[in-house]
């Protein structure tokens, strides 16, 4: 979708991620559908500048934003 960004994140077994979304309003973000406080496995952290930020668990992430 214009306007739009989509990552998606993999994180093996074992260790913990922090991963950055580069975003125009860190607010837009969510994970599979879900707000980021309400994404299992996901933990938000205080954005960064430009971008949301947020700690995963091992998995696989579906991280859609508001484009930067």
């Amino acid at each position: 979708d214009r306007g739009q960004l989509r990552l998606r994140v993999t994180v093996p077994p074992g260790p913990a991620a922090t991963v950055y979304i580069p975003t125009s309003d860190a607010a837009t973000v969510s994970e599979s559908a879900r707000p980021l406080d309400r994404a299992p496995g996901v933990i938000p952290l205080p954005p960064a500048a430009g971008a949301a930020a947020c700690q995963v668990a091992s998995g696989t992430y579906e991280f859609e934003a508001a484009a930067p």
